[in-house]
């Protein structure tokens, strides 16, 4: 199975029925550190997954507070592109065309 990884502890794992969104995060059981791994969501294609952790990116990044309309602008825009980035990163480690 394929894996792209991206940012915030997002990754897209790949096999030929789908593409599955996920996230790792840290959490405890039975009083031990652990890491575990929850489901964003399953895909019919890299662009739907692609576009989810885009909006779940944005959303993490927006504060819980009253913002300016130009700010918010501005931090989606550096959200995309550090998503972006990592995104190349990930189908560079594929081998994908796009270097």
């Amino acid at each position: 199975m394929n894996r792209i990884d991206l940012t915030n502890g997002y990754f897209i794992e790949i096999d030929p029925m789908c593409y599955t969104l996920k996230r790792t995060y840290k959490g405890k059981k039975k009083g031990e550190d652990q890491v575990k791994e929850s489901v964003s969501g399953y895909f019919g294609s890299l662009g739907q997954a692609i576009e989810k952790y885009l909006y779940l990116n944005r959303i993490e990044k927006s504060p819980d507070r009253v913002t300016e309309l130009r700010e918010y602008i501005e931090m989606v825009e550096k959200a995309d592109k550090a998503a972006v980035r990592a995104i190349l990163k990930g189908l560079r480690a594929l081998g994908g065309e796009d270097k």
